[in-house]
């Protein structure tokens, strides 16, 4: 997934409805950021919650990131999730 962003630490990516089978991101595999001017800063994964993965930066970052996950698909009838 890309999005662009406006200088902030914290760059939040949802990725309902953008999973087939209702799957939930696992494991963020590559962050890859264009910055709109200024020096190069490490980005690095933060959080996963639900559908929801964050990246962070040491200080305020903007521009396009594109973030590669892997996913797990729900278990039918279990309320888990295995690999997918």
């Amino acid at each position: 997934m890309r999005k662009t962003f406006g200088p902030v630490t914290t760059h939040n990516f949802d990725f309902t409805g953008n999973i087939p089978f209702a799957g939930r991101p696992r494991e963020v595999i590559s962050i890859v950021g264009n910055r709109s001017g200024g020096s190069a800063q490490h980005l690095e994964r933060g959080a996963i919650s639900g559908s929801t993965v964050d990246i962070t930066s040491p200080a305020a970052w903007a521009g396009d990131i594109t973030v590669g996950i892997t996913c797990n698909n729900p278990e039918p009838n279990s309320g888990g999730f295995f690999s997918g």
